[in-house]
């Protein structure tokens, strides 16, 4: 490895990204373990077990999907790639061991090394948990109104009978 501080800054980055990865997937999965609970219970007579079993499958099942934990270094060197030209495409560089890279490629590791040192890591990370936030906010929202639907049905069965209580009913006979 050539560079100590550019490694370091890559498996920083690569470790914060893992991390907001992992809390993404938490979030979405509490999202939908709210939602699925709202509705659940609000049909079904169903508790905290039943809650917890639909966070696990959303989690297992999103986890599948979205792969937190296999984000590596190359990744994270593609990345850097395309978000900073300064570096010329040569992140990759610092991964590699001294002994692989020629004079010239040892060179342009040294140099990139040199960027690194003082940066401040990216905030693109923390751009996808924006969404999961907004979901999770969503599927709480649902949730009260879901557990305001019982008042609502009782507060209109109540007025139906008081509107009928003061309405006269007329008979007539007829002949």
């Amino acid at each position: 490895m050539s560079g100590s501080v550019g490694v370091n800054w890559l498996e920083r980055l690569r470790r914060r990204w893992m991390i907001l990865s992992l809390a993404k997937v938490l979030l979405i999965s509490l999202a939908i373990s709210i939602a699925v609970a709202a509705l659940l219970k609000h049909f079904l007579p169903f508790g905290i077990i039943g809650i917890a079993a639909t966070f696990i499958l959303s989690f297992s099942l999103l986890s599948i999907f979205i792969r937190y934990w296999a984000i590596s270094l190359d990744d994270i060197c593609r990345f850097v790639n395309y978000k900073y030209p300064e570096v010329e495409e040569s992140a990759d560089l610092l991964v590699l061991p001294n002994n692989e890279l020629s004079g010239l490629q040892h060179l342009q590791a040294s140099r990139i090394n040199l960027l690194f040192v003082g940066r401040k890591l990216p905030t693109e990370p923390f751009r996808q948990i924006l969404y999961p936030v907004i979901a999770v906010l969503l599927s709480l929202i649902f949730l009260y109104i879901v557990a305001q639907l019982p008042n609502i049905e009782r507060s209109n069965a109540a007025l139906g009978t008081a509107l009928n209580k003061a309405t006269p009913v007329v008979k007539e006979n007829v002949p």
